[in-house]
Formats: structure tokens, C-alpha cells, sequence
């Protein structure tokens, strides 16, 4: 809706503004790496696809912000990756990874080919959205999964899940979950802000589950 689209818009402009932040994204709470391994999967068809354009697949999907590649350090291998100009009032669009690229499209070039998201798996509208870019592929659930064929949506487009914010800072990470509580406070107070955490401490979970996991097999 276009209410949590100028919330996420006032929430990246705030933080950006606020000392020791060097960047600012906002993602939909499944684009976290590492945090768990639920997927968040979508069905969807290729509309431009000629004889088989009713057939349906399933990829991992996540919506987030113009920054959100750049902070993560995820890098672009072909054409463009989000603007603010991608909200509700433009052409849906999204960005795919190489998993994705590997595996639908190994011998032909993905950009401005069409993905029509059905709707089928979660009560949705029938969605066409054209792809704009290639991003490298990032270990979403564990440094011990291969990556998957995952689309990433505009959160300006799509922003009716849970919010994750994601900062690089210089503050420690006291400092960061109070600027982030108070600064959610004075957009909207009542709404939450929990799981405030750092990237080290998520790959150390993940680690630390692998760890369980070999020692349980071991025993």
C-alpha cells in the first residue's frame, strides 16, 4: 500500500540523516541472511514464452529497497538494479539473481523478458513485472546452502510484509538499536521495533547450527 511505501521512504531518509550511518536499506523480514531457512517462494510463469507461457515454477522472493544490493556488497552483473521511480506509480519490475539466470534463462539474456507472478500461492492478483538486472547470488540461508533462483521485487512497489532495516554504521550496537526505536517512535509509536542484531552475530548462528548439526550426525 502506498502508506507503508512513504513509510519506508521516511524511515531510510531519517536514519541516513543520523550520525555515524554511512547506509541505509529496507527489506521484507525473509530478505535477512542467515536468519532462518524459511522461504519466502512465489509461483510464477514466463508470459513472453511463446508455447510454454502457462507453465508455472517457483522461486525465492524478497522485496527491498534502491540500497539495498549496494550495503550488502552485492554486485551488478547486468543492467540496472532499483530507483525510487520504481513505487506504485510505475511499472512493476524486478531483479533476479544468477541462480536464477543459471537455471530459466542459461542461454538467453534475462533483461526485459517478463515474469508473471499468478497469485496462485497466496491469493494474489495475476502480476506482470519485466526484469531490469542481474545481482550476484548471497547465501540467504547459510554459508553451507548453495544459492537459489530468487527475485527481488521494489519494496516501493511491494511493501505489505514486516519490515527489516538494515544499516552500516560506525555505532556499536546499542547506540544503532536506539537511534533505530527512536526514530521508529517518532514516525509511528506503535510500531514495534525487535531482533535488533549485527551481521557477524547472524553468520555466527548459522555456523553455530551447522556445528550442532555435524556434532549430532558425528555421535
Amino acid at each position: 500500500p502506498p502508506q507503508r511505501t512513504r513509510l519506508a521512504r521516511e524511515l531510510v531518509q531519517r536514519l541516513e540523516a543520523a550520525p555515524g550511518v554511512q547506509s541505509v536499506a529496507v527489506a521484507l523480514s525473509t530478505n535477512v541472511p542467515f536468519l532462518s531457512n524459511v522461504k519466502n517462494l512465489i509461483a510464477f510463469s514466463f508470459p513472453d514464452n511463446g508455447t510454454s507461457a502457462d507453465e508455472e515454477y517457483t522461486a525465492d522472493f524478497g522485496a527491498v529497497s534502491p540500497n539495498y544490493f549496494d550495503l550488502l556488497k552485492l554486485p551488478l552483473r547486468k543492467g540496472r538494479v532499483f530507483t525510487d521511480h520504481d513505487d506504485y506509480g510505475a511499472t512493476n519490475v524486478v531483479v533476479v539473481n544468477e541462480a536464477f539466470v543459471r537455471k530459466f534463462f542459461p542461454q538467453q539474456d534475462p533483461i526485459g523478458q517478463h515474469v508473471r507472478d499468478t497469485g496462485r500461492d497466496a491469493g494474489r492478483a495475476t502480476t506482470d513485472s519485466e526484469i531490469i538486472g542481474v545481482v550476484g547470488d548471497v547465501l540467504d540461508h547459510g554459508l553451507d546452502q548453495a544459492p537459489e533462483p530468487r527475485l527481488y521485487g521494489s519494496i516501493l512497489q511491494r511493501s505489505n510484509q514486516l519490515f527489516a532495516v538494515f544499516l552500516r554504521t560506525s555505532a556499536n550496537l546499542t547506540t544503532t538499536r536506539q537511534l533505530v526505536t527512536r526514530t521508529m517512535e517518532q514516525i509511528d509509536p506503535e510500531l514495534p521495533v525487535y531482533g535488533v542484531t549485527t551481521m557477524d552475530e547472524l553468520i555466527s548462528s548459522s555456523m553455530a547450527r551447522r556445528r550442532l548439526a555435524l556434532f549430532l550426525m558425528s555421535t
